[in-house]
């Protein structure tokens, strides 16, 4: 679910605020559009992301987090800190 490649990232991105799909390219460097989308895609299947119709323009569209994303997020975090500790990352270790 989470374990793709920029899946974590995206749902960062979006915990954060919704963002429009253009955004979110801008702000995650190195992402493919076409990955991108798969991993929107499969967000939305799991329940952690939402697409949102703009109100002021019916052909623009942003995405969210979900509040079921939003309560992962502390816990991707958690997760993240505990990797840049890593042996293999040549971090010290608490």
């Amino acid at each position: 679910m989470i374990g793709a490649r920029w899946a974590a990232l995206v749902l960062f991105e979006l915990a954060r605020e919704p963002r429009r799909f253009s955004e979110l390219r801008e702000n995650l460097k190195g992402v493919s559009a076409n990955v991108l989308s798969r991993r929107l895609t499969e967000l939305q299947s799991f329940g952690l992301v939402q697409k949102v119709p703009d109100e002021d323009d019916s052909l623009k569209s942003y995405y969210e987090a979900t509040a079921w994303a939003v309560e992962l997020t502390p816990l991707l975090e958690d997760l993240s800190a505990w990797a840049s500790r890593s042996p293999r990352t040549g971090s010290p270790n608490p």
